[in-house]
């Protein structure tokens, strides 16, 4: 395959962990002193577990994807535009990101359905960060066991990493059904 393939596993090794790098940063930045409401953390350690969860729990390291995991709360909880993510990171990732942000007033069924009607790539990015918001005081857990159950309606499709999370996100429901 040629360099300029859309099959981002032949890039050389540098280019792969550029653009997963340099969004760690972008992120980072754009959640400077944000913190995480649930863990009292650094809101930027939610963005890389998500990130985390693409590729460990959907088996999908695709370098895009793992950049628009890693940026996909910066327009819609920071000052950063869609502008500056398209001109870092490309087009298809600005899009991935924008589809993954709530558009201030936006109602959550609009937005549930537009990312339902999103690429895979996108949908696995909403599995993940569905999943992660699972670590959460006990009294938000229904509200967040609803999330889980739309972002298992999102994987209905073939791909691998699709099939993967919806595996897993139906095992955590399992799981926590048992529990209760």
């Amino acid at each position: 395959m040629n360099s300029h393939s859309e099959d981002h596993s032949e890039q050389a090794p540098s280019e792969t962990s550029d653009l997963w790098r340099k969004a760690v940063v972008f992120a980072a930045r754009a959640h400077k002193g944000m913190r995480s409401d649930k863990l009292d953390a650094p809101y930027i350690a939610h963005a890389v577990r998500v990130a985390m969860s693409v590729t460990l729990d959907f088996g999908c390291a695709d370098p895009q994807v793992l950049a628009a995991a890693l940026l996909h709360d910066v327009v819609e909880k920071s000052d950063k535009s869609l502008e500056e993510i398209t001109g870092f990171f490309g087009g298809t990732v600005a899009m991935w990101v924008l589809a993954l942000s709530k558009a201030p007033g936006e109602n959550k069924d609009s937005y549930w359905k537009g990312v339902e009607k999103s690429p895979w790539q996108v949908r696995i990015i909403k599995a993940a960060d569905a999943l992660d918001h699972l670590d959460c005081p006990p009294e938000e857990r229904p509200a967040r066991m609803k999330s889980i159950k739309k972002a298992i309606v999102l994987l209905e499709t073939d791909e691998p990493p699709v099939r993967r999370a919806r595996r897993k996100l139906i095992a955590v429901v399992a799981n926590m059904q048992v529990d209760a």
